[in-house]
C-alpha cells in the first residue's frame, strides 16, 4: 500500500517507524500533569487575555505530515492542527503562514514572527530560541538508494551526504561528521528527490517524513539503512526571552493532552500507521502472563533436568570405558581421523587431525565438516566437493583426487591422500561418516618436481626464441622445436625423415658433412659455422649453426644439440652498410662539388643580375637573361638536392609561397611526360616559413613518384588550403595555422602491406630505386614541424596529405609583395665582404656598387676582423659585414663573428655559404648573425637581405 496526503490524513506502511513515539509518549504524561498545574498558576499571575493581540505563527511550507501547503494552498498538517487547538484553549488570536524553512528559521531568531510551528530542540539552538514542551518525538535515519552498499553511518566516510539546510540533520553533521561533501537543500522533498536522481551517496532526514515522501512521490529506488541515528524532541519555538508567550503555549499543550484532543489529532494524522498503542499500565499487565508461564516452565524444566541427570549418571561409567578405548585407539594411529554425524557435523577428531586441520577437537565439535576440513584442487585452488557428500551419495568408501590440498585453520597447506567411509549402526543404517587422511606433501613434491622439470624442459625447448634440433651424432634429425619449423617451413614429419646435411644449400653441404664426419671420428665435439639453408618453399636463408655432441659415461656420442640463429637480416644489413659507405663517399664528393658549384653560380647570378638592372624590362635581352636566371635556379635546386643528400641538416627558412614553389617544380618535372598537372589554391593562401630548397625537393620527389606510377599517363592533382589545427586534431603536430597540401595521382596505388614502410630508409618496391626519396621527404616535413600522411588503394591511385606550418611573419602572398616593395627602397651604407673566392668578392662589389653601397673586401676572417676594428676607430665604420662561412686554411664566418662582436657588440653581420644546410645557417641568430644569404644568390635576394639587416 502506498502513501498519500489527502484532506489532512495519511495512509501507508509506516506503523513500525512510529514505535519510538508511542513508547516515549507515555513517559511525558505524569510530567504533563505537573506542567499543567504550573501553567495554570503562570496564566493567573502573568497573562491578561484582554491584552492579547494577533500572533504571527510560521512554519515550513513543505514538511509533511507536520506542516505543508495543501492542494488549496492553505496551511495544513499535524503541527497546524495542534497549534490551532492550543490557540483555542488559551484564547490566542493567531495567524498561520508557511514559507521556506531557511527563511522562517531566520525570522524567529530575529523576532520577526512570534511562534515557530515546529523545531527540534538542541543546546545550540537554545542560545537564541526558547522551546515549548515537546509535542512529538521523532527519529532520524540514513536514506540510500536500493543498490547502495552503505550499511550505516560508519560507511559514509568520504561520501557525499544530502541534508535540509538549517535542519537538525544539518546541525548533526556539523557537530559529528564535519565534511566538505555536504549538499544542502531547502526541504526534505528536494533532499530525497535529488538522492533518487543520483545526486550524492546518501541523505539524512526524519524517518517518518522520509518514508512519507518516498511513497507519496513514488521514489521507489530509495530505502533506509541502519538503525535510528538519533531522536529529537519536536517543539513549538519563540524568540529567546519571550517566556510569557512560551508559558501560554505550554499551558495549551497540557490542556489538549489532558482533554484527549491531542490524541484525537495524533490519531487523525498517524493512526493508520500504528499497529497498536499500549498504555504502559496495560502493557505491564499484559506482560505478566507470559512471565508467569515462563517461570512455571522453568520449574518443570529444572525438575526434568534433575531426573535426566540421574539417568545419565547411571550410564556414564559404562560409556566411559567404551569411549576411552576408542580414544586411545584413535590417538595412537598415524593417520588423521574425523568422524561426523548423519548431518555432516564433526563429532570427534584425533590429535593428528587436530595437527593437520589446525582445529582443536573442542573447537571443531559441532562445526560442519566443510568448515573444518577445507580442501581445494591442487591445480585450480578452487574448493572441491566435500567427502561427506560423496560418501553419503555413494554409500561406500570413496577416495579423493591425488592433487587435493588441505588448508589448515592457520593457512598452512598440506598435500593429502584420504578416503571416507560410512558409519553404520547395528541395523546397517548410515549414521555418519569417518574420514581418514594423511600428509603426503613431501612425496608429492618430489613427484611434482620431476614432472615440472620435464615440462619446463619441454616448454623451453619448444618455445625457445631460436631454432633447436636434436639429432643423431651423424646429423639425422630426431626432433625440432617450433621456432626452427616456423623458420624453415618444414613439419615434424618432414624433418624426421631428413638429415641436417640434406637441408643445407648445395654450396654448403660439403662444409656441413665434413663437420659431422669430424664428430663421428672423434676429432671434435662441437662446431660453429655459418651456412645457407634451403626452406621447404625453396627460399634460402642464412643461419648461424652451433652444434654440440652429448656423450655418455664412456665418452661415446649419444645425440647432438644444434642451435640455429637466423642471420639473414644481418647479411642484408651488411650489404646495406656497404651500400651506405658507398653513398657516404658519394655524398662527401657531392657536398664538395655543390659548394664549389654554388660559388660559380653566385658569380654567374651576380653578373646576370647586374646586366639585367641596366636593361629595360621590356627588351628581348632582358627576357633572355630572365630565362637564363630560371635555368640557373634549376641548377641551384640541383645543388640543394646534392647538399641535402650529402648532409641533411636543419632547414634554412624563408617566407615563401608553397603554391609558387610547387607550380614551378611540378611543371618542370612533368615536362615531356604524358601526366597532366592540376594545381588549385585557396584565395588568401598563407605564406610558409620553410627551406625553399628542401621543400622543392619534397614536391619533386612526390611528382616523380606520381609520374612513375602512371607510365601510360594520367592526371596529378595538387590542392592548397589554409587550416587551423587544434591541440588534438592531428597527432604529432602542435595547435596553430597550417597550409594543407594534397597530392593525388591516378596511378596503380600501393600495396596495403607496404603502406607502413614506404617512409623507411632504403625501402623501395622498384628494382632500381634507392628507397631514399620518401624517407628524405618525411625527414624534411618532420624537420619543418609538419606532418605527412598517405592513403592508397591498389588500382585507384595514391594521395599524400602534407601539413606545413604557416608563417607568422607574412600572412599572405599579397603581403609578401608589399614587403618586397619595401625592400626595394634605396639604402646607402658601407659594407665589408669576406670571401676566399676572388670572383665572389668581385661580383658582390659590382652588385653593391650598382646600388650605391661602398664596398671593401677581405679574403679571410682574420683580415676582416682587423679591417672592421680599424674602421671602427674612424669616422667611417662599416655599417654591415658579409662573412663567408667556410674558408679553407683560414678563419671562417663562425669564428670571425666572435672577433667582430668583441670590438662592436652592435655589429650587423650576414653569414653566407654554399653549404646551405650547415647548422649555423639554420640557427644563425644563435651565433650572433643578423641575417643569412645562401649561395648562389641573385642581386635582388642580396639587396633584400642587406636592407632587412640594416632596418633591424
Amino acid at each position: 500500500m502506498g502513501l498519500s496526503i489527502s484532506g489532512g490524513k495519511l495512509s501507508g506502511r509506516f506503523a513500525e517507524d512510529l514505535s519510538p513515539v508511542v513508547r516515549d509518549k507515555a513517559t511525558y504524561w505524569l510530567k504533563d500533569v505537573f506542567i499543567l498545574l504550573l501553567l495554570v498558576v503562570t496564566l493567573i499571575v502573568f497573562i491578561d487575555p484582554a491584552e492579547a493581540a494577533e500572533l504571527l505563527v510560521k512554519g515550513d511550507h513543505n514538511y509533511p505530515p507536520f506542516e505543508y501547503l495543501n492542494e488549496d494552498g492553505l496551511p495544513d498538517g499535524f503541527n497546524v492542527d495542534v497549534m490551532n487547538a492550543v490557540a483555542r484553549e488559551i484564547r490566542l488570536d493567531i495567524k498561520i503562514e508557511l514559507g521556506s524553512w531557511v527563511t522562517v528559521r531566520r525570522e524567529i531568531e530575529e523576532g520577526k514572527i512570534d511562534v515557530l510551528l515546529g523545531m527540534y530542540k538542541t543546546e545550540e539552538r537554545q542560545k537564541k530560541i526558547s522551546f515549548s514542551m515537546p509535542h512529538f518525538i521523532t527519529s532520524y535515519a540514513l536514506f540510500v538508494r536500493k543498490d547502495s552498499k552503505i550499511r550505516d553511518l560508519d560507511d559514509t566516510g568520504g561520501r557525499t551526504i544530502i541534508v535540509q539546510s538549517g535542519d537538525l540533520s544539518h546541525d548533526f553533521l556539523i557537530e559529528n561528521m564535519p565534511s566538505d561533501k555536504i549538499i544542502f537543500k531547502d526541504n526534505v522533498e528536494d533532499v530525497l528527490r535529488d538522492l533518487s536522481r543520483g545526486a550524492g551517496d546518501c541523505a539524512i532526514a526524519g524517518r517518518l517524513q522520509g518514508m512519507i515522501m518516498i511513497n507519496s512521490r513514488k521514489l521507489d529506488n530509495l530505502r533506509t539503512t541502519g538503525g535510528p541515528l538519533f531522536q529529537a524532541e519536536y517543539c513549538f519555538a519563540v524568540k529567546k526571552g519571550n517566556e510569557a508567550l512560551l508559558s501560554k503555549i505550554n499551558e495549551g499543550l497540557a490542556i489538549i493532552k489532558n482533554t484527549g484532543e491531542y490524541d484525537e489529532i495524533y490519531r487523525n494524522w498517524f493512526g493508520p500507521y500504528e499497529t497498536w498503542r499500549w498504555h504502559y499500565r496495560k502493557a505491564l499487565r499484559f506482560l505478566m502472563l507470559p512471565f508467569i508461564l515462563v517461570a512455571l516452565a522453568a520449574i518443570i524444566f529444572f525438575a526434568w533436568v534433575h531426573f535426566l541427570r540421574r539417568m545419565v549418571s547411571a550410564r556414564t561409567k559404562e560409556l566411559f570405558e567404551s569411549r576411552e578405548g576408542l580414544r586411545i585407539t584413535l590417538n595412537s594411529i598415524g593417520d588423521a581421523v574425523i568422524a561426523t554425524d548423519i548431518n555432516g557435523t564433526v563429532k570427534r577428531m584425533n590429535p593428528k587431525a587436530e595437527e593437520l586441520t589446525g582445529w582443536t577437537a573442542s573447537d571443531a565439535k559441532g562445526k560442519r565438516l566443510s568448515e573444518v576440513f577445507v580442501i581445494v584442487g591442487g591445480k585450480t585452488m578452487e574448493r572441491v566437493a566435500n567427502p561427506f557428500d560423496k560418501v553419503m551419495e555413494a554409500g561406500e568408501t570413496v577416495g579423493l583426487a591425488n592433487d587435493t590440498i588441505l588448508i589448515s585453520r592457520s593457512g598452512v597447506e598440506y598435500q593429502i591422500a584420504d578416503s571416507g567411509a560410512p558409519i553404520r549402526d547395528e541395523n546397517g543404517i548410515i549414521s555418519g561418516v569417518v574420514l581418514v587422511f594423511r600428509d603426503i606433501t613431501a612425496e608429492y613434491r618430489v613427484r611434482e618436481l620431476l614432472l615440472e622439470s620435464e615440462e619446463k624442459f619441454r616448454l623451453m625447448f619448444e618455445n625457445a626464441p631460436i631454432g633447436i634440433v636434436l639429432s643423431e651424432p651423424d646429423g639425422r634429425i630426431k626432433s625440432s622445436n617450433s621456432f626452427f619449423r616456423g623458420l624453415t617451413g618444414y613439419t615434424k614429419a618432414d624433418l624426421e625423415k631428413r638429415n641436417m646435411i640434406d637441408l643445407a644449400h648445395p654450396g654448403d653441404q660439403k662444409l656441413v658433412r665434413d663437420n659431422y664426419n669430424d664428430i663421428m671420428e672423434g676429432k671434435k665435439r662441437a662446431f660453429d659455422i655459418e651456412k645457407r639453408l634451403v626452406c621447404k618453399n625453396g627460399s634460402v636463408i642464412y643461419l648461424h649453426m652451433t652444434s654440440s655432441i652429448v656423450c655418455d659415461a664412456g665418452n661415446h656420442p649419444v645425440f647432438g644439440i644444434t642451435v640455429f640463429k637466423d642471420i639473414s637480416l644481418w647479411k642484408k644489413a651488411e650489404a646495406e652498410l656497404q651500400k651506405m659507405e658507398k653513398l657516404k663517399s658519394i655524398g662527401t664528393l657531392a657536398g664538395g662539388i655543390a659548394h664549389d658549384f654554388n660559388n660559380i653560380l653566385t658569380g654567374i647570378f651576380g653578373n646576370i643580375s647586374i646586366v639585367k638592372s641596366r636593361l629595360s624590362k621590356g627588351s628581348a635581352e632582358y627576357r633572355h637573361l630572365e630565362e637564363a636566371e630560371k635555368s640557373m635556379g634549376r641548377a641551384t635546386f640541383l645543388t640543394k638536392q646534392l647538399l641535402t643528400f650529402a648532409k641533411g641538416g636543419m632547414p634554412v627558412k624563408e617566407n615563401v609561397s608553397l603554391y609558387d614553389i610547387a607550380e614551378e617544380i611540378v611543371r618542370f618535372d612533368l615536362s615531356g611526360s604524358s601526366v597532366k598537372p592540376h594545381l588549385t589554391k585557396q584565395r588568401g593562401l598563407w605564406m610558409a616559413e620553410v627551406d625553399r630548397g628542401q621543400i622543392q625537393q619534397v614536391f619533386s620527389n612526390l611528382t616523380i613518384n606520381a609520374r612513375e606510377a602512371m607510365p601510360d599517363g594520367g592526371n596529378l592533382y595538387l590542392s592548397f588550403e589554409n587550416r587551423r589545427m587544434g591541440e588534438n586534431d592531428l597527432p604529432g603536430i602542435r595547435a596553430g595555422k597550417y597550409v594543407r597540401i594534397t597530392v593525388k595521382d591516378e596511378g596503380m596505388g600501393i600495396n596495403t602491406n607496404y603502406l607502413d614502410r614506404i617512409f623507411d630508409p632504403y625501402f623501395s618496391t622498384k628494382q632500381t630505386g634507392s628507397g631514399l626519396g620518401l624517407a628524405t621527404t618525411y625527414s624534411i616535413i618532420n624537420r619543418h614541424g609538419g606532418r605527412i600522411e598517405v592513403d592508397s588503394q591498389q588500382g585507384q591511385g595514391t594521395e599524400f596529405t602534407l601539413y606545413i606550418p604557416a608563417s607568422s611573419k607574412i600572412k599572405t602572398i599579397k603581403d609578401a609583395y608589399a614587403f618586397q616593395a619595401y625592400a626595394e627602397e634605396p639604402v646607402k651604407a658601407k659594407v665589408l665582404v669576406m670571401d676566399d673566392e676572388k670572383i665572389i668578392c668581385e661580383v658582390v662589389t659590382a652588385m653593391l656598387n650598382e646600388s650605391g653601397f661602398s664596398v671593401c673586401c677581405a679574403t679571410d676572417g682574420k683580415q676582416a676582423a682587423a679591417m672592421y676594428a680599424k674602421a671602427l676607430k674612424t669616422d667611417m665604420p662599416f655599417d654591415l659585414v658579409i662573412l663567408d662561412l667556410t674558408v679553407p686554411g683560414g678563419l671562417g664566418g663562425k669564428e670571425t663573428i666572435n672577433l667582430i662582436l668583441e670590438s662592436d657588440p652592435d655589429a650587423k653581420v650576414i653569414v653566407s655559404s654554399g653549404y646551405a644546410d650547415d647548422p649555423v645557417m639554420a640557427k644563425y641568430r644563435e651565433y650572433g648573425f643578423s641575417g643569412i644569404v645562401a649561395k648562389p644568390y641573385t642581386y635582388e635576394k642580396l639587396l633584400s637581405v642587406i636592407r632587412e639587416a640594416l632596418r633591424k
